[in-house]
């Protein structure tokens, strides 16, 4: 609910100091609340930050809004559905994904994975990805939590194995995951859906 355990989470330097990755946002709570902690402490985090749901939801109602993403100098990558976008990047006008995506990873610095029928995915240095012939399964609830675990799973991966982020590394495990739900013949759950990625990243 973001109180105190993840406060106390935040406030444990050794902890951030041994991991790679960390997510923000689903679970954390309302909006209301100050997102002054979390900013102090995640600006300064040296791996891999990935920020989704609720996170989105507080920087967008913090002073600094989306700007807290420039001054962040570490890798940063944020999943949010369109009308989460649409409060962090008020100024973007754009009706088209690509054109949006590209244009808020340019101004802020991060990576944007602006999920949709077709999700996009946006480089700060311009190279753009769109997802197609994806299921609309992955729009049910529950599976944008399971997309923002995976990418960071796979982010962490990739950092803790070879020591860096390639620019398509939020691509393609944003492909995985929309694949796993493609191929899913049990459901459409989270869950089941989890499953399903399970057997494909063993292929």
């Amino acid at each position: 609910d973001g109180g105190s355990g993840f406060d106390d989470f935040l406030n444990e330097k050794e902890i951030l100091d041994r991991v790679d990755a960390i997510l923000v946002g689903p679970g954390l709570g309302s909006n209301e609340i100050d997102w002054s902690l979390e900013a102090k402490v995640l600006k300064g985090f040296p791996g891999l930050l990935v920020l989704d749901a609720d996170a989105i939801n507080r920087m967008a109602s913090s002073a600094e809004g989306w700007k807290w993403l420039k001054a962040r100098k570490f890798p940063t990558w944020i999943t949010p559905h369109i009308f989460e976008f649409r409060r962090l990047f008020p100024q973007l006008k754009a009706n088209c994904p690509l054109e949006l995506a590209k244009e808020a990873s340019f101004l802020s610095g991060a990576y944007i994975l602006l999920k949709g029928a077709h999700s996009v995915i946006a480089a700060p240095s311009g190279e753009t990805w769109q997802l197609s012939q994806t299921s609309s399964f992955v729009a049910r609830c529950g599976l944008g939590d399971l997309l923002a675990g995976f990418v960071v799973g796979v982010g962490a991966l990739d950092l803790a194995s070879v020591n860096r982020l390639s620019k398509e590394t939020l691509a393609k495990a944003a492909f995985v995951h929309s694949e796993a739900a493609r191929r899913c013949d049990e459901g459409t759950s989270a869950g089941s859906i989890a499953d399903s990625l399970k057997v494909l990243t063993k292929l």
